[in-house]
C-alpha cells in the first residue's frame, strides 16, 4: 500500500481520483471535503505554494483545453495519447496499476503530482473513478497520455458522488502493470464436486501436496488470494509473488479452519460464508458477505 502523503494538494489528488488504499479507508470523507475546500479557492494561504510549484512544474502547452485531435469520450472527458507504450497487456478492474501523474487546472496551477512527491500511485484498476478507469484500461506499460476532465466530474462512483469544481488536465504515465490470478467462475458458492464441513465452509483440493499438516499452534506460510462475491480481490500474497507468515490467530475463522485441513504443498480453493468472513455488517473497509479464497500452504512452523 502507498505511504500516506502529507500537503493540501494530495488532499486534491485523493479526491480526484478516489483512492482504495487501506490506509485512506478512515479518511476517505475528510479529504474529499478538504479538497473541494481546498480547490474552491477557501485556501488563499497556499497560493505562494502553489505558485512555487507551477513554476517547477509547467502545464503541458494543451492545458487549457484539447487539440482537435484528442479523442472525445462519451463522459464528456478527452485523452491524447503522448508516448506509446508496449506489450500486449491492458489493465483489468483487479489489476494493481503503477501510475506517476501530474493535475493541473486549466489555468496551468499545479493541483498534484507524483514528480513533486517523488513516488507513483499504486493501487487495484477499479479503485479509480469511471473515467479514469476508462482511460488507463486502454493503456499500454509505458504509455504517457493527457487526460482533460470537465469540472464537477465525480471524486467517486454513485450518484451521490461529491464532484470537483473545476476542469482539469492530467498527464498519466502506466508505469507498470500487475495481473491478478483468474476470478473464479464459482464465486456464487461451492460447485456439487466440493466438499462442506460442519460449520458451512465449502472447500476442494487444487492441487495436491505431501507435506505435514499444521497444528492448531503452528504458524503458517502461504501464498493466497480472497476475492468478495463481486468478484473484487480483498486480498493477494500471490500477486506480489511473496509469501505471508501467518499466526494460529491471524487468520480469518474460515481460512483458519481450512488451512487445518491441508497438508504443505496442497493448493486448495474455500468458500468461506458470511459467519466465517468478514459477516454481513463489517468495519468499514472490510467486504461483507461470503468469500472465496485460493489457498496454497508453503511450510508450517
Amino acid at each position: 500500500m502507498n505511504p500516506r502523503r502529507a500537503g493540501r494538494s494530495v488532499l486534491v489528488l485523493g479526491a480526484l481520483l478516489a483512492l482504495a488504499c487501506r490506509q485512506r479507508e478512515q479518511q476517505a470523507h475528510a479529504e474529499v471535503h478538504a479538497a473541494l475546500a481546498a480547490a474552491s479557492g477557501s485556501a488563499a494561504k497556499a497560493a505562494p505554494q502553489l505558485e512555487q510549484h507551477t513554476q517547477a512544474l509547467p502545464p503541458p502547452a494543451d492545458c487549457a483545453e484539447p487539440p482537435q485531435d484528442a479523442q472525445r469520450l462519451a463522459s464528456g472527458a478527452a485523452t491524447r495519447i503522448l508516448h506509446a507504450g508496449s506489450g500486449p497487456e491492458r489493465a483489468a478492474d483487479n489489476d494493481i496499476v503503477t501510475l506517476d501523474h501530474s493535475v493541473w487546472k486549466r489555468d496551468g496551477t499545479v493541483v498534484d503530482s507524483t514528480k513533486l512527491v517523488g513516488q507513483p500511485m499504486v493501487q487495484p484498476l477499479h479503485g479509480l473513478v469511471a473515467r479514469l478507469r476508462e482511460v488507463v484500461a486502454q493503456m499500454a506499460v509505458g504509455e504517457t497520455r493527457l487526460l482533460w476532465l470537465p469540472d464537477h466530474t465525480p471524486t467517486g462512483d454513485g450518484p451521490s458522488a461529491p464532484t470537483t469544481p473545476f476542469a482539469t488536465t492530467l498527464e498519466l504515465t502506466l508505469v507498470s502493470l500487475v495481473k491478478a490470478p483468474a476470478t473464479p467462475r464459482d464465486l456464487a458458492g461451492p460447485p456439487p464436486k466440493a466438499k462442506r464441513t460442519a460449520s458451512g465452509l465449502g472447500y476442494q483440493l487444487l492441487a495436491k501436496g505431501h507435506g505435514a499438516r499444521p497444528s492448531p499452534q503452528s504458524s503458517v506460510e502461504l501464498l493466497h488470494t480472497t476475492w468478495s462475491s463481486d468478484g473484487k480481490v480483498v486480498e493477494s500474497t500471490a500477486m506480489a509473488k511473496t509469501s505471508a507468515l501467518y499466526g494460529p490467530r491471524d487468520l480469518l475463522p474460515g481460512l483458519r479452519e481450512g488451512v487445518a485441513l491441508m497438508r504443505v504443498g496442497d493448493k486448495m480453493r474455500f468458500w468461506l460464508p458470511a459467519q466465517l468472513a468478514y459477516g454481513e455488517q463489517p468495519r468499514q473497509g472490510r467486504p461483507a458477505g461470503p468469500l472465496v479464497a485460493d489457498v496454497e500452504l508453503l511450510a508450517t512452523r
